[in-house]
């Protein structure tokens, strides 16, 4: 039997972003399926450039911009949600580059696959700024956004979710009090509600810029410590002790054992740097008492 085109509604919550946001929408203008609209919802105070949309999208694409005033990306997701006509709601962020297939890779496997309820796929790291320490790079080219191993456990990340209409309809949306870790809880709520339902697919793909300073990467890993601390508490950070002296070799190990030696120590470096800047932040709240 087949199936009736599959209608998009691609998601994107930006905060003071209107540069990597047109580029984004650039990208996603130059896409090879035509059933979709964009959703760009404003979390921040300032305006959108008046000449933003329009320099990217001609008359036959469907964009909408919303605002919405209560913080946090997770709220302006449940905001771009509301006004989502798509059957499928792709969520990607505003400094992402989709490919020009994406969509289009979206909008096939969940034909050829009816009973899929969530997916997701791989988020390449480039250098947005070429100033960029090699060190750095690497670190975040084989820590950052593994997909692949997200989906086996559940859930993806926000930069590169697919989700069907249906399935947020009957367990809701994002939990808007979280600043991080939420795409893992309602992942995790999708799963749970539809097992079995959840894949990766390796050519669902979108482009991410690495960070381009530690204090970038320590900015990120206080964001997600809070989020898990919100969620988890005390219960969660025993293990997470222990993890973050044998996490960064397992990664190694499963991730970069051919590269060379020397590229190797450099990741090692900047994860055991980002690990115990965690581990500080956890005594700092007394999350293991």
């Amino acid at each position: 039997m087949k199936h009736p085109p599959v209608q998009i509604s691609v998601i994107i919550p930006t905060y003071q972003d209107w540069k990597r946001l047109k580029r984004c929408l650039l990208a996603l203008s130059k896409s090879e399926f035509d059933s979709f609209e964009v959703i760009v919802v404003n979390n921040a105070n300032d305006e959108a450039p008046g000449d933003l949309i329009n320099q990217v999208f001609d008359k036959n694409h469907n964009i909408t911009l919303l605002k919405e005033p209560k913080a946090g990306s997770y709220a302006a997701r449940n905001k771009g949600i509301q006004y989502a006509k798509g059957d499928l709601l792709a969520f990607t962020d505003a400094d992402c580059i989709p490919e020009s297939n994406w969509l289009q890779n979206i909008a096939k496997h969940f034909e050829q696959n009816s009973d899929l309820m969530m997916i997701g796929g791989p988020i390449h790291q480039f250098k947005d700024d070429l100033g960029v320490p090699d060190d750095l790079f690497l670190f975040q080219k084989y820590f950052a956004f593994r997909q692949k191993d997200n989906l086996k456990k559940g859930w993806s990340v926000t930069a590169n979710m697919i989700v069907r209409k249906t399935a947020i309809e009957t367990i809701g949306g994002f939990n808007e009090t979280s600043k991080s870790g939420g795409d893992r809880e309602f992942g995790l709520r999708v799963t749970s509600h539809y097992p079995g339902q959840t894949h990766y697919f390796e050519d669902v793909c979108v482009q991410h810029p690495v960070r381009p300073s530690l204090q970038e990467i320590y900015k990120k890993k206080e964001r997600i410590v809070y989020g898990q601390l919100r969620l988890y508490r005390k219960r969660l950070f025993p293990t997470y002790f222990i993890n973050s002296f044998f996490f960064p070799l397992y990664n190694v190990v499963k991730y970069a054992r051919h590269d060379t030696l020397s590229n190797i120590m450099k990741v090692l470096n900047v994860a055991y740097k980002e690990r115990f800047y965690a581990v500080k932040i956890l005594f700092k709240e007394r999350a293991f008492f």
